[in-house]
């Protein structure tokens, strides 16, 4: 192989080192699975004017980037890490959320939204039926129960978001 040849070979590869003059070699690529979700948190508040009213948050839009092995279940999941509202810490089991899907990319075609509630330290599912590499966009609206008479004023709560394929 002639010099030129050589250089432009090494330079096409990106630096990759061949064994060259009749040696055999090879390239080997190990893909992995990787998560991505955006936001990573998100700050809420909720203003109660009139005890037992459904309080709601403006819709917030969730991203999920997933690259996933053949066979991985994929989730988009949120924790509700606090609640506070006029009397102090309140249980974050009363914000409840329901989702609706405004954009999917490959697997994630198959996925809906979820509606559910949290339940103790319990990160709950945001996405359902996710099985193959994609994107999801969920726009999710947090709720306030309406069960419980909660005191006129502003509470304020922090949602944590993951993304994974196991």
């Amino acid at each position: 192989m002639t010099r030129r040849r050589q250089v432009c070979l090494f330079s096409i590869l990106g630096g990759l080192a061949l064994a060259l003059h009749g040696q055999s070699s090879g390239l080997v690529v190990q893909v992995n699975p990787e998560a991505y979700v955006s936001p990573s948190s998100i700050p809420l508040s909720f203003s109660v004017n009139n005890p037992g009213d459904v309080v709601s948050s403006q819709p917030v839009s969730i991203t999920g980037w997933v690259r996933a092995l053949p066979g991985q279940q994929i989730r988009l999941s949120a924790l509700a890490a606090s609640l506070t509202g006029p009397a102090g810490p309140e249980p974050a089991s009363a914000i409840g959320f329901a989702g609706t899907m405004t954009n999917a990319t490959g697997g994630a075609k198959a996925a809906t939204c979820a509606a559910g509630g949290f339940s103790g330290a319990s990160a709950q599912p945001l996405v359902a039926g996710w099985g193959q590499s994609g994107i999801a966009t969920c726009s999710v609206t947090f709720t306030l129960a309406s069960d419980t008479g909660w005191p006129a004023g502003a509470y304020t709560a922090r949602i944590d978001l993951t993304a994974a394929s196991q």
